[in-house]
């Protein structure tokens, strides 16, 4: 089970960890298994067991242990990954954002940087992004808390050299349209918006209006 995603844990490499709780059978090095999001197969190679900053090679992991796998973007907190069975484990809670902030795309000079820097913090579960179909695909970023914000900030700026602008909304609930959902029932008002979060759903937005 996927629970942790970290960025740039050896930062001269750009690296990617995902950290894996073994739940039931025997974890080994090299083994076959099935990424149950996708259905695809994915071989459980360059594991490793972290321990403060140090690292080391694991070969194999028994319940309870935790294991870091070096990930290309490919898991998210969240996913099962089982050797043999169908199953999954629950989904962890995503708490709405009830703080917004608008990316000043005009002022940021190192856009791929920024892009990708967004991605990976946003896997890790630091913020929610998500998109403004009025606003030429203009990026929002949401979060529980504004101090969120201010560790963006500084991450980005320290691990991707890029200085990020950001602009307060007003909105301060979201929620995620759900069942059959057509867009255009959603009318203009200045108090609610419709976005898009990071895999395409729709999500109104408000000022304080809880739907």
């Amino acid at each position: 089970f996927v629970f942790k995603i970290q960025a740039n844990m050896d930062p001269g490499h750009r690296d990617r960890i995902a950290f894996i709780r073994i739940c039931s059978g025997k974890f080994e090095q090299g083994v076959q298994a099935v990424h149950r999001r996708s259905g695809k197969t994915m071989r459980l190679s360059k594991s490793t067991l972290l321990m403060g900053r140090g690292r080391e090679g694991v070969e194999e992991a028994y319940p309870g242990d935790v294991v870091g796998l070096f990930d290309p973007g490919f898991l998210q907190i969240g996913d099962t990954i089982c050797a043999s069975g169908d199953f999954d484990f629950p989904e962890l809670p995503t708490f709405a954002p009830e703080h917004f902030m608008r990316v000043e795309l005009g002022l940021v000079s190192k856009r791929k940087a920024l892009q990708k820097g967004l991605d990976q913090l946003a896997h890790e579960g630091a913020i929610q992004i998500f998109s403004d179909p009025e606003g030429a695909g203009a990026t929002i970023l949401g979060a529980v808390g504004p101090l969120q914000f201010d560790v963006l900030k500084h991450r980005l700026a320290s691990e991707y050299k890029v200085e990020l602008r950001l602009s307060p909304m007003t909105f301060s609930v979201a929620r995620w349209a759900t069942g059959e959902f057509k867009p255009e029932m959603v009318g203009h008002s200045r108090l609610s918006k419709l976005v898009y979060d990071h895999v395409g759903r729709p999500v109104l937005v408000s000022e304080g209006v809880n739907f």
